[in-house]
Formats: structure tokens, sequence, C-alpha cells
């Protein structure tokens, strides 16, 4: 808000300038701050702790198998550990994780490129800046995890990582926080 009205401010001075009701534009010199990256009551955000972290990786393999069979013995898939890992190791942002493709990894060089996202109507596309083009270096668990999920992942026209259960983009809710918190309320 603040950089629109100093913006405006020096239209206004620089128009009159230049109408010559004023020598020169005081405005010109003045300078808003960044902000500070700090949610609205100024406090900075909370990282879970390293512990909570690895209990997280530790108990998401036994809660949620890669694959297992249902009571009818059909083989099923499930994404939550690796995608649990990934999230954690690389700060990926939940479109960016939900729009990755398996040729955007490079498990030899240890590289995932983020090329695209999947926005909330499950639509891929280019990420919203330039910055969001990028590379992440792929710590050695979670090139280990991606290899092992690859064997089981069910196979997508659009070749995704983490596909739903009907081969589309995944949803993420970022209010739906259960399959995160199971594995710090169970024993």
């Amino acid at each position: 808000m603040a950089r629109r009205v100093v913006t405006s401010l020096k239209g206004i001075l620089g128009e009159a300038q230049r109408r010559g009701l004023i020598a020169h534009n005081p405005a010109m010199v003045a300078k808003v701050a960044k902000r500070r990256e700090e949610d609205e009551e100024g406090e900075s955000i909370q990282l879970p702790p390293k512990a909570h972290l690895k209990l997280m990786i530790a108990k998401s393999a036994e809660l949620w198998p890669t694959v297992r069979k249902n009571s009818r013995g059909e083989v099923l898939t499930c994404c939550w550990r690796p995608l649990i890992a990934t999230a954690i190791f690389t700060g990926m942002r939940a479109s960016e994780l939900r729009g990755l493709l398996w040729s955007n990894g490079e498990f030899d060089a240890g590289l995932i490129r983020v090329r695209q996202r999947a926005d909330r109507y499950n639509r891929l596309g280019m990420p919203k800046s330039k910055a969001g083009r990028r590379e992440i270096p792929m710590a050695p668990l979670v090139a280990n995890t991606l290899r092992e999920w690859k064997l089981a992942c069910p196979t997508t026209a659009l070749d995704l990582v983490f596909p739903s259960e009907r081969r589309e983009v995944i949803w993420l809710d970022p209010s739906d926080l259960r399959y995160l918190r199971a594995p710090l309320s169970k024993p």
C-alpha cells in the first residue's frame, strides 16, 4: 500500500513539475522499505523441530506403505511417504509437488528441476515467477525414496510423480493436515 501511495505522489508531483508549478519533485528521493517476511502479528514463521520431521519420515513408512492390498486383494499404492520426504528435504511448494513430472528429476545428478506447477483448478502451468523455475538438490534419502516410489507409482498420461488414485493431479488441501499430523499423534 505504501509503495502505491509513494508512486502516485511521485506521479502527481512530476506532473506539477512538468507544468511549472514546482521547481523539483521532492518525492523522487522517497523510498519504501521492503516488507519483512513475517505474519500479521509480527512473529516469524515457526518451522517444526528436526525431531518432528524425523518422526514424520520414520512413521510415514509404517502408516502409509507404498504398496498394500485391500480386503479384495487389489494392489493399492500410496504416495504420502515419498511426498512427505520430498516436501521436507526440498522445500518445494505444494503446487510444485502436485505438478512434478518424472522427467524433471535427475537421480544420478541429484537434482529436481521445477518447471511447472498445478494450480488450484488442477491445471498444469508455468511457475508464477522466474524465480519459481529452479533446480533443487536432491538429498540421497529423497532420491532413494523416489526411486522406490517410481517402481510402484501408477503410470499416468501426464507422467506425474504424485498422482491421485484416479491418476490425475493430486489435491493437497492446505487446511487438511491430517496426513502430516498423523505421524506425530501416534505412539
